[in-house]
């Protein structure tokens, strides 16, 4: 019977807390990585920040901020690497936000992608660049907003990974 897991109703937030997190990370319109930091940061206040500290949620907090950060990082990154001038950067990073949180038709990550797309060769255009340029320009930002999810998803994984080690190690 010592084996048996005994989970609290805080236990089950938290977890709750937790696959949120992962499924904004797939679903790019609810924040995953921020969720996780507000689930650990209740389940400290009820638990009197134990197992979780407050070092771990700021563990935590920082993880998420360098999850969303990365995100806008790579796109412009991607995009730079196909020859994107700094406005065709500045046009993914903007374009990734608008596709973001328009309600644009298909699914989150499609208006994700093509903001990014519609965004870098907008950037591009403005610069007054070559068609071929422009477009390069685009599908590396498109490029660079795949690794992006790539990387917040690692990210988030790691943070659902440390919450659990905290757990369990208690």
């Amino acid at each position: 019977m010592d084996s048996l897991l005994l989970l609290t109703i805080y236990d089950v937030m938290l977890l709750a807390f937790l696959a949120l997190g992962i499924l904004g990370t797939m679903l790019p319109v609810i924040p995953g990585p921020a969720l996780i930091v507000v689930g650990a940061l209740l389940y400290g206040l009820f638990t009197d920040f134990l197992p979780i500290s407050l070092v771990d949620i700021a563990i935590l907090a920082v993880l998420a901020l360098v999850a969303v950060g990365g995100q806008y990082l790579l796109t412009m990154l991607g995009a730079k690497s196909f020859g994107a001038s700094g406005a065709g950067m500045v046009g993914a990073v903007i374009g990734l936000f608008l596709g973001l949180v328009l309600p644009i038709p298909g699914s989150a990550i499609f208006g994700m992608l093509l903001g990014t797309f519609v965004g870098a060769v907008g950037g591009e255009l403005w610069r007054d660049r070559q068609k071929e340029k422009v477009l390069k320009a685009g599908l590396g930002a498109v490029l660079g907003t795949v690794v992006s999810f790539i990387f917040e998803m690692a990210v988030t994984a790691a943070m659902v990974i440390f919450v659990v080690v905290e757990l369990v190690t208690r």
